[in-house]
């Protein structure tokens, strides 16, 4: 939830998705906040970036989804 600078409450769902980790998910839904904002999307349209990335955090033990087959090697 966020309230823009008019006063306007902006909601949005979170994306359903299967948690590993928390770890991180936070930072990543405030990363993907401000990429949409300072690539000119609206309030509500830059939280729902936030939400689809920080869903991509929490279904990796490692961060990033790429880092797992790196980082389990040898598992």
């Amino acid at each position: 939830m966020a309230v823009d600078a008019d006063g306007t409450e902006h909601r949005v769902a979170a994306v359903p998705v299967h948690v590993l980790d928390t770890n991180g998910a936070g930072d990543a839904f405030l990363a993907g906040v401000l990429d949409a904002r300072l690539d000119g999307a609206g309030v509500g349209a830059a939280l729902e970036a936030g939400a689809r990335t920080a869903a991509t955090v929490l279904r990796s033990r490692h961060l990033h989804p790429l880092l797992d087959a790196v980082l389990d090697v040898g598992e």
